[in-house]
Parts: structure tokens; C-alpha cells; sequence
């Protein structure tokens, strides 16, 4: 139940910004746990926006955002970064 759960709200659509550092939805509360147990810190975005954190003195991480609207179409924190102007595609 948790992985279908986790699944279908972008459990595993997190986006890596470089080794051992990711952002992705603090909803997806099972698969932050598992990645603080294997040594990730959990940062909420808001604490980075905010000054309150600094995340280049972190060795692995991951940066926990809010919201649903995105998910809700099926994407998540890697969709975000895809580009919205693309060249067009000849089929």
C-alpha cells in the first residue's frame, strides 16, 4: 500500500542535482525516511529559501518541497526542470 501509494504521488520522481543530492515532494514521507537512513539529510525547501540552511555544507541530501497540483497530472520534481519551449519535432 505505501509503495503504491508513494508510486503514484512521485515517489520516485525526484530530481538529482548533482551525487547524493535531490529534490523532491516532502509528501512522499516512506522514501525520505529510507534515504535518511542511509546517511541523507532532509532539508525543506523553504529553510533553503529562507537562508536558514546551507546546503553546499552537505554532503548528501535531500530537499523537500511542498505541493500537489503537479502530481496530480502525474509529474513531479524532475517534470519541472524539463523545457517548456522545444524545438519542433518532425514526425
Amino acid at each position: 500500500m505505501i509503495q503504491e501509494r508513494e508510486q503514484w504521488h512521485s515517489g520516485a520522481n525526484f530530481f538529482a542535482v548533482a551525487p547524493g543530492k535531490v529534490v523532491g515532494y516532502g509528501r512522499n514521507v516512506n522514501t525520505i525516511e529510507e534515504m535518511n537512513r542511509h546517511g541523507y539529510a532532509v532539508i525543506k525547501a523553504s529553510d533553503v529559501v529562507n537562508n536558514k540552511v546551507d546546503i553546499k555544507s552537505y554532503n548528501k541530501y535531500v530537499v523537500t518541497i511542498d505541493g500537489s497540483e503537479l502530481s496530480r497530472g502525474g509529474g513531479g520534481c524532475r517534470c519541472m526542470t524539463m523545457p517548456v519551449k522545444r524545438k519542433a519535432v518532425d514526425w
